[in-house]
């Protein structure tokens, strides 16, 4: 399997031929940018199959509940 990592700002995703993981979500209201992010690497967010929270600190899973929302 060959992944992929990508950053794109506060957007950092891990890319494998059947998963993407998104790791982080930023703060809340980040959603646009990320967005934004996704596309330049030809992914959107119906693509993300799971989220990865490092720690429990607001830049990093402020935007949880906005960004599993939209990965649905």
């Amino acid at each position: 399997m060959q992944l992929q990592w990508h950053r794109r700002g506060h957007l950092r995703n891990i890319h494998s031929s059947n998963e993407t993981m998104l790791i982080d979500c930023g703060y809340e209201g980040l959603l646009p940018k990320f967005e934004q992010a996704l596309s330049e690497v030809d992914l959107s967010f119906i693509d993300i199959t799971g989220i990865l929270i490092t720690y429990h600190d607001i830049d990093h899973m402020g935007g949880l509940f906005e960004t599993k929302a939209n990965t649905v």
